[in-house]
């Protein structure tokens, strides 16, 4: 892999870190397109080519969501060679933790975290979903905060303030039970 940096200011493009930093903390959704250029060697790895390159070089389990909830909450692992084939019967799959194969994602995802300003304890990862044309995740929130990367194909997205939970414990699907400590919150 090449001498490229990960940082911050890749994933930001031209904004600076006091304006992402306040788009974060007011929960606001942060989008930056066409930020390509820092980011060319990463998209260039041979592994992020095509589904089928990832799951060749991969050495562990896939996650692979059940079509009728369509989401990581209902899911098997599965080895990479029956996951692409759920792939391509139309499964939405994941990669999980990317950056225990890779190291340089990892010492990435830790500079970004120290950039945002996030405790060390802060539990930082890579996932590479797949997703069919036409598939999706169901609606859910999230307990974290992302960054998505966008390799190819497009994705439409619906965002809505999270106005049940503040800050949850845990990711939820609308529609799902709850875990207990969401259900908690709910009181």
């Amino acid at each position: 892999m090449s001498n490229t940096e990960i940082n911050l200011k890749s994933l930001i493009g031209d904004n600076t870190r006091e304006e992402f930093l306040k788009l974060l903390k007011s929960r606001t959704p942060f989008i930056s397109h066409g930020n390509t250029e820092p980011l060319k060697d990463l998209m260039s790895l041979s592994f992020l080519d095509s589904v089928e390159s990832l799951a060749a070089c991969w050495r562990d389990t896939v996650d692979v969501f059940n079509p009728k909830i369509a989401d990581e909450i209902s899911k098997i692992s599965i080895p990479p060679e029956e996951a692409l084939d759920e792939y391509k019967n139309g499964s939405c799959i994941l990669f999980n933790d990317v950056n225990r194969i890779i190291p340089e994602f990892d010492r990435w995802n830790q500079q970004i975290r120290r950039e945002i300003g996030f405790s060390e304890l802060t539990y930082v990862r890579n996932l590479v979903y797949a997703t069919p044309a036409g598939k999706g995740n169901a609606p859910h929130f999230d307990q974290n905060f992302n960054f998505v990367l966008q390799l190819e194909g497009t994705k439409k997205w619906w965002l809505a303030k999270n106005k049940t939970i503040n800050n949850p414990m845990t990711r939820h699907v609308i529609g799902q039970p709850t875990d207990t400590s969401t259900r908690r919150l709910y009181r």
